[in-house]
This record gives structure tokens, sequence and C-alpha cells, in this order.
């Protein structure tokens, strides 16, 4: 990765190594060790991504209070009645959902993310469950908060 920056920036690895102890004693900067590779990280990057995933894991670990029996028998008459097919990676995912009180659902365009969601709501919906979605933009969600760091859209 080194000689990555040393031939973008046109800059020794000397040089390279002298700006980046700077940084790590002005705290602009994190380093990581991890699997024998140093990890670079703008400090206020790093800590958001701690305080996030230690906010996850707390969730994850809070009993599951909105798990569906019986979900394969419901999600084929949803999809029965919607007239629509989901792929074998779909239903893994709502099923996913179903089982862990977090999931983070990703994938390139056309995949399917839509429709996973459209179906989970609608499952839950139909269970007299509260849904609440959280996404990092608006065109993911319905409304932004104040701040622009995240939106939520409660589906009740």
């Amino acid at each position: 990765m080194l000689d990555f920056a040393e031939t973008l920036l046109q800059i020794s690895a000397s040089t390279i190594d002298i700006f980046i102890n700077q940084l790590k004693v002005k705290g602009t900067i994190v380093v990581e060790e991890r699997d024998e590779e140093e990890w670079v990280y703008l400090r206020e990057f790093y800590e958001a991504e701690v305080f996030v995933a230690g906010k996850l894991i707390r969730l994850d670990n809070v009993k599951n209070r909105k798990q569906i029996a019986n979900i394969k028998e419901k999600l084929e008459k949803q999809e029965i009645s919607n007239k629509i097919e989901l792929s074998e990676k779909q239903r893994e995912a709502i099923y996913t959902v179903n089982k862990n009180n977090v999931c983070v659902i990703t994938g390139g365009p056309g995949t399917g993310k839509t429709t996973i969601i459209k179906s989970i709501i609608e499952l839950y919906k139909r269970e007299g469950k509260k849904v609440v979605l959280c996404a990092p933009t608006r065109k993911s969600s319905k409304e932004n908060d104040r701040n622009n760091r995240r939106t939520c859209y409660d589906s009740s």
C-alpha cells in the first residue's frame, strides 16, 4: 500500500512515514494494527464506526421480540398474493431479518434490496408489529433529520 501512496503522491516512503507520524501525534488519524498490516483512519470516521458498531452489538444482544412464527409459510402466501417470486437469496435475507435483531441489507443496483424491504414491512405489518427503517441517505428512506446524519422511516 505504501508503494501505491508513493506513486500517487509522488513522494518517498520516508516522507509519507514522517507525515503519518505527525498526524498520529496531532490525533488527526488512528492507526490500527490488523493482520500484520497497519490500517489508517481519519479519527472522526474511526470513532463514528466504533460508536455505530457498539450500538449494533448492543441491539443485537437484546431479546428478539419481533420474530414471526412460521415465516416460511407466511412468506409463501405473501408471494402468491403479491404475484411475485423472490429469489432464494431474497428469502434467505428475510429469514435472517426475522431471526436477528440487527441486519444490514446491502447490494448493488437491481439485486432486490427494495423488494426484500417491502416484503419485510408487509410481513411485520400483517403481524401487527411496528417497523422502523434507518438509512444514511434520503434516497434510501422517507424523512431526513435536521443534521443530515441519519434517516429514519416509521412505517406505522
